[in-house]
């Protein structure tokens, strides 16, 4: 969904929660990379150290649950919006 759209069908409460939802899935990605880098590493030379591997995993574990947390926001918003 563009910025343009998302200004035409919900102004600025949605404009709000669509920045909200870019950061989150930003943060997801990041985490994401963060724990594939470390997955790697351990493939390619010594394992890393754990508590860095578990630390990853539950970093981009919560993550990604935030931005499925705002996916439904975001998508309950428009779906109303749609409907008034």
């Amino acid at each position: 969904m563009s910025h343009a759209h998302v200004e035409g069908i919900g102004g600025r409460k949605l404009e709000l929660w669509f920045m909200r939802l870019r950061k989150a899935r930003e943060q997801y990605r990041q985490a994401a990379a963060k724990l594939r880098m470390l997955q790697g590493a351990s493939s390619v030379s010594e394992p890393p150290n754990n508590s860095d591997l578990v630390a990853a995993c539950e970093a981009e574990s919560s993550a990604l649950a935030e931005y499925q947390r705002m996916l439904v926001v975001f998508t309950a918003l428009v779906e109303k919006r749609k409907r008034s």
